[in-house]
This record gives C-alpha cells, sequence and structure tokens, in this order.
C-alpha cells in the first residue's frame, strides 16, 4: 500500500465526508419523507440523526478507500470501526459538553466542531491501518462492532430509546414525526 496516496485519500475522505454528511442534512425534508431517505437523511434534528448523517459517508468512503488503496483488510477495518465510534462518541460528548456549559447550541460551533471530528476520525483511522503493531486479533469484536452500529444505524431513527440523545428539540419527538402523529411522541 502506497501511504502516500493512503494519506490524501484519507484527507479527500474529509472532505467527502463532510459535504455528503451535509447533503444528508435535507434529503428527507428534500424527498418529501421518502421511504428511502430515512436510512440515510436525518429525519429530525436529534443529536443522533447528525451523527447517522456523518457515519454513513465515513462509512461510504472507506468501502472506496479498501478498493481503491488496496489496504491490509483486517488492520483496515479495525481502523474504520474505531474511527467510526471515535467520530459518533466525539460528536455526541462534545456537543452535549459545550452545549450544556453555554446552555444552548451554535450553529457555526456545531459545524466547525463536526469538521474537526471528522479530520480527527479520519487521522485516527488512518494511524491505526499503518500501525506497525499488530492488531488483527481485534478483527472479530471490530466486526460485531461495526454490526451493533449497523443496528443501531437503521433502528434508531424509526424506533429509538426515549432518551435526550434521540430526542428531536425542535419537535420536542422522537424518531419518525410525520404531520403531527408520531408513535414515539
Amino acid at each position: 500500500m502506497n501511504q502516500s496516496r493512503f494519506c490524501k485519500m484519507e484527507i479527500m475522505g474529509v472532505l467527502f465526508t463532510f459535504l455528503m454528511g451535509t447533503l444528508l442534512h435535507f434529503v428527507y425534508t428534500w424527498s418529501n419523507g421518502a421511504v428511502w431517505s430515512i436510512l440515510f437523511g436525518a429525519i429530525n434534528e436529534s443529536v443522533w440523526e447528525h451523527v447517522k448523517i456523518f457515519a454513513m459517508p465515513y462509512l461510504l468512503w472507506g468501502v472506496f478507500e479498501l478498493a481503491c488503496a488496496r489496504p491490509y483488510f483486517k488492520m483496515f477495518v479495525i481502523s474504520k470501526v474505531v474511527g467510526l465510534y471515535f467520530l459518533a462518541a466525539a460528536i455526541i460528548l462534545f456537543y452535549y459538553i459545550y452545549s450544556g456549559i453555554l446552555g444552548s447550541n451554535v450553529l457555526a460551533v456545531d459545524i466547525i466542531s463536526v469538521f474537526v471530528w471528522i479530520s480527527l476520525a479520519h487521522a485516527v483511522s488512518y494511524r491505526l491501518a499503518l500501525l506497525e503493531r499488530d492488531i488483527r486479533a481485534w478483527f472479530v469484536p471490530a466486526l460485531f462492532a461495526l454490526l451493533l452500529f449497523g443496528a443501531m444505524y437503521f433502528g434508531f431513527s424509526a424506533a429509538p430509546p426515549r432518551i435526550e440523545l434521540f430526542r428531536d428539540p425542535v419537535t420536542n419527538t422522537y424518531g419518525l414525526y410525520t404531520a403531527g402523529l408520531s408513535a414515539y411522541q
């Protein structure tokens, strides 16, 4: 694997993840709530939905990298899963810490911080993929963690737990909300 090329791909991945995630923020609304958009777009303004819209392009870029850069498969999968969980945790923790301190969120801080977390997630993934220490023993747990994230990704939009992470602060509802009718209100 060419390290220089792989590094450039990670940098392009930061831009792809940020721009595609930003577009996915609006796809549910733009499609008038089409069923396919529930899986990929933000269905409300909850913190979870913001994690979701950046997780998908992060993983899609990983598939592209896998096909183009041909990294060591097991190391790459482990590194991408760690990066994915880092991204999700950073978005969630930073949002609640800073908005708790300020008493509300600030859109500019949200946007800038997401870009920073995406950049760091790609950097973490890059460093782990090139690690000289053998971490291939973590491949099966990483696959399990990826499947778990997939289950959460697809399940929590339609039927989220009733906790703050999934509450839409605009409508004060959880999950899908259509024309004022929601089973999760």
